[in-house]
C-alpha cells in the first residue's frame, strides 16, 4: 500500500516537503528521500537517492513547527522537512559513514528525509511519538526489550532551538544540533514520588508541544497510572 501526502501554504523554508521553496495554493504532492538502511556500514555500502511521491506505510501523526514539518508513520519511520536549525542533525544522513557525495552535494531541505541518528552504538531510526515547538523537534524512542525484560526505558530526544526552556535541557541550554535526551525520561534516578518497582516504572512516554512549551506524559507498565511533566513558557 502506498500512502501519499499533499501539502499547501507557506513554504519559504521548504517545510511542505514538495521539492522547492515556493508557496503553493493548491494541494501538491510531498516528496520523500529514500536511502539505503544505515545498518549497513561496510565499505561496499552505497547510499542512493530517490525522490518518490509516496510512503510505504500509513501515516499516524503529522506535526508542524514554525517552519518545519514532521511525519510519523505506523511502522515507526519518521520523516522531516524544512528549517535546518529546528531539525538539527537528526536528518543529516551525509554525516554517517555510509553517506555519499550524491546526498551531501544536494540541497535536500525541501524534501522529507528519514529521521535517524546514532546514539552511542545504537542507530535510532524508529519512534513511537513526535512533536514540535516553533523551532525545535521532539522524538520519542520506544522502550527496548530483551528476552521479555525491559533493558532500556522509553526516551525523549530533542533538537533545535528554544529560549524559553522548551527544550527541557536546563536553563543554560537554548540550542542543540545533535538530538539530546530529556533527562527525566529514561534517567537512572527517578523522582522520589515514582516507585522503583519495575512494574510501576514509566515505560512509554508520549509528547505534546506548543509554540514555546512542551508537555510529556508517561504510562506505567502494568497500571493505568500516568505522570505528566511540563517545561517551557508557562506565563500564559
Amino acid at each position: 500500500m502506498t500512502t501519499r501526502l499533499h501539502a499547501l501554504g507557506s513554504n519559504s523554508s521548504g517545510q511542505l516537503g514538495v521539492g522547492h521553496y515556493e508557496d503553493v495554493d493548491i494541494p501538491t504532492p510531498c516528496r520523500f528521500i529514500r536511502t539505503q538502511s544505515l545498518y549497513d556500514t561496510t565499505a561496499s555500502a552505497k547510499t542512493h537517492l530517490e525522490k518518490p511521491d509516496g510512503l510505504g506505510s500509513p501515516v499516524r501523526k503529522i506535526v508542524a513547527g514554525g517552519n518545519h514539518t514532521i511525519v510519523l508513520c505506523d511502522n515507526g519511520a519518521v520523516y522531516a522537512a524544512g528549517n535546518r536549525e529546528a531539525l538539527g542533525e537528526c536528518v543529516d544522513l551525509a554525516s554517517h559513514p555510509s553517506g555519499s557525495d550524491e546526498l551531501s552535494s544536494q540541497d535536500l531541505t525541501p524534501y522529507f528525509k528519514r529521521v535517524m541518528w546514532w546514539e552511542d552504538t545504537q542507530l535510532l531510526d524508529t519512534f513511537v511519538d513526535v512533536s514540535a515547538t516553533w523551532s525545535a523537534s521532539l522524538f520519542v524512542a520506544a522502550p527496548q526489550t530483551q528476552d521479555g525484560y525491559v533493558v532500556r526505558l522509553g526516551r525523549i530526544f530533542v533538537c533545535g532551538k528554544g529560549e524559553k526552556g522548551e527544550l527541557g535541557l536546563g536553563k543554560h541550554t537554548v540550542e542543540t544540533a545533535k538530538p539530546r535526551q530529556v533527562a527525566v525520561f529514561g534517567a537512572k534516578h527517578y523522582p522520589a514520588y515514582m516507585s522503583r518497582d519495575l512494574e510501576r516504572v514509566p515505560l512509554i512516554p508520549g509528547i505534546l508541544a506548543g509554540i514555546w512549551s512542551s508537555v510529556a506524559y508517561t504510562l506505567t507498565c502494568s497500571t493505568d497510572e500516568v505522570h505528566v511533566f511540563g517545561w517551557g513558557n508557562c506565563r500564559k
